[in-house]
């Protein structure tokens, strides 16, 4: 997918992911939605992983993740 972390701190991550021809929609010169979501859902991983505790790395338990543009 070409997700790339950007930079990260207490509390935030920034990634991007740079659009190419396989991000689009067949037939259309459309962002598919699926480029959009695995963008959302691997952010969210890398920051759950950033901010929970060692003792609780591995486990699969809720995890609850606030998106917002950036600078909010």
């Amino acid at each position: 997918m070409g997700i790339e972390l950007v930079d990260e701190g207490e509390g935030w991550l920034e990634a991007r992911m740079e659009i190419a021809q396989h991000h689009l929609r067949s037939g259309a010169n459309a962002l598919h939605a699926a480029s959009v979501i695995a963008l959302a859902d691997s952010v969210c991983g890398f920051a759950a992983g950033n901010v929970l505790p060692e003792c609780a790395k591995g486990h699969h338990d809720r995890t609850q993740i606030g998106l917002s543009q950036h600078g909010e």
